[in-house]
Formats: C-alpha cells, sequence, structure tokens
C-alpha cells in the first residue's frame, strides 16, 4: 500500500485502477489493493483517498472489501 501511495503522490497510478467515487463518496478517489478480495488481478480491498488542489493525497480509509 505504501508503494501505491507514493505512486499516487508522484502522479503515478499507472496499474493502481485508480478512480473516482459516486454518491456519498463523490470527490473521493480509490486504488485497488491487490490480493484482497476478489476480481480478475485486482482485488476487493480499496485505499479510498482524496487528493487536494495542490496534489496533495489524503488517506480517508482503507477498505477490505468492495463495500464502499
Amino acid at each position: 500500500m505504501d508503494k501505491a501511495l507514493d505512486k499516487l503522490k508522484n502522479g503515478d497510478s499507472t496499474g493502481l485502477h485508480d478512480h473516482g467515487l459516486k454518491g456519498d463518496r463523490k470527490g473521493e478517489r480509490a486504488i485497488d489493493i491487490r490480493g484482497k478480495g476478489t476480481g480478475v488481478n485486482r482485488g476487493g480491498g480499496r485505499v479510498i483517498y482524496e487528493k487536494d488542489k495542490n496534489g496533495n493525497i489524503k488517506l480517508k480509509d482503507v477498505i477490505t472489501g468492495h463495500k464502499y
């Protein structure tokens, strides 16, 4: 997870399945945690974060299941 967050901080989301969220989590983003959950090379686990206007990453939640 630390490597993934470092990549995001450097503007590199390659291979992380970085995606915006909807509903109550609109404005937040998520990346996959490989090996946690189900899905082809994805996993159901997610790191939920926000990025401010300066590009700083704020970790919001870590979920080991696709329930967000």
